[in-house]
């Protein structure tokens, strides 16, 4: 090759710094078609053939330019097919941004790849899986009185929902593959997706775990016991006896039937009676009979407060009175006679008469 075929050095690499002496070969400017840039179709004294590749790339300038237009650039076609210098330096340059962009977005879909593969591992253990509250107490209804349970001293108690979550990471970038698949976290009930886990927490807790029904119609019902307080919904016929206090003073009254889960909780002003959705269900019919049973003793109770007669008399005057069949409500005379002579005592008070007990027989 003369000298004059050769590219001028400091031109080629002049510019942004991409193009480096490529020693490609050069375009004579004797033919008008071989003088005219394909690209910015000027003229100009130093051109470079496009079929050529630069040094260091195996693709060839034709190439870079085929990825940019959209089109294929045929050697055959009637185009030019050489490029001025300044527009292969801008060929290059884009090409070397493509290709960075291309690698980078590789990346991100490997790492939102494991992300998901993450997220597909996480689970939401249902309230109703765990068995540890929801058998804690158990109130039963016997053929004669039932005694309600009194529960004013046991420890606090909120609804809750155990979240369980597992991330499998790659051992050798655990920390960060933790953290990339916290950011995208979904919620297994609804499908929606949180940035971070205590939006997640927060999502079920206002979403899910306490979705409430707060249009409960309810009355105070008296219980068998002096003093005693049960909570009678008035839609499906359920008594509910009370269970724990709740940090915010509200109260937690549960079905009188044994075995059955459903539970109501009492406002603060005892104004509002709510309960959520998935334990408002009962595994019985509505407790009639219960409420004849309770309704009629109440009004032994209180004719007994004015009426100086003998206590059996004014039970089977009531019992004659009220209620139609009293053999179907299977109320025993001595039952009722004890039930009403005792009355509730603090939960408090019989732990400390039972600690006192045990600590005089151990002296």
């Amino acid at each position: 090759m003369e000298d004059s075929d050769k590219p001028d050095s400091k031109r080629f690499s002049s510019g942004s710094g991409y193009l480096e002496d490529t020693h490609c070969k050069t375009t004579p400017t004797n033919n008008t078609q071989e003088a005219t840039c394909r690209v910015c179709f000027g003229n100009s004294k130093e051109m470079v053939n496009i079929s050529e590749c630069t040094p260091g790339s195996s693709i060839s300038i034709a190439d870079m330019i085929s990825q940019f237009i959209g089109h294929k650039v045929s050697q055959e076609d009637s185009y030019p097919q050489s490029i001025c210098l300044p527009c292969l330096r801008d060929t290059q340059s884009g090409f070397r941004i493509k290709q960075t962009y291309e690698k980078n977005f590789s990346l991100y879909c490997q790492k939102e790849k494991r992300v998901l593969e993450a997220d597909e591992k996480m689970h939401i253990v249902p309230d109703s899986s765990s068995s540890s509250d929801e058998n804690e107490f158990e109130c039963q209804v016997k053929n004669e009185l039932v005694e309600e349970e009194d529960f004013e001293d046991c420890r606090d108690f909120e609804p809750h929902c155990e979240i369980e979550i597992e991330a499998n990471c790659d051992s050798d970038n655990a920390e960060k593959g933790s953290k990339d698949a916290s950011s995208t976290i979904k919620c297994s009930r609804c499908q929606c997706t949180f940035p971070e886990l205590q939006q997640l927490l927060t999502h079920m807790e206002q979403s899910h775990v306490n979705k409430t029904r707060s249009n409960i119609n309810f009355k105070f019902q008296v219980g068998f016991r002096q003093g005693s307080r049960l909570i009678h919904t008035l839609d499906d016929n359920q008594l509910y006896c009370k269970n724990k206090l709740l940090k915010n003073g509200d109260n937690t009254y549960v079905c009188r039937v044994k075995d059955c889960k459903a539970r109501v909780y009492l406002a603060k002003d005892e104004t509002l009676v709510y309960a959520r959705e998935d334990q408002v269900h009962h595994s019985h019919k509505g407790q009639d009979l219960e409420i004849k049973k309770i309704i009629a003793m109440d009004i032994v109770k209180n004719k007994c407060k004015t009426d100086n007669s003998d206590l059996k008399k004014i039970f089977n005057d009531v019992m004659a009175e009220h209620t139609q069949d009293a053999a179907e409500l299977k109320i025993s005379y001595d039952s009722f006679k004890r039930t009403l002579q005792r009355k509730r005592q603090p939960v408090r008070r019989l732990y400390r008469l039972k600690n006192l007990t045990q600590a005089k027989e151990i002296n």
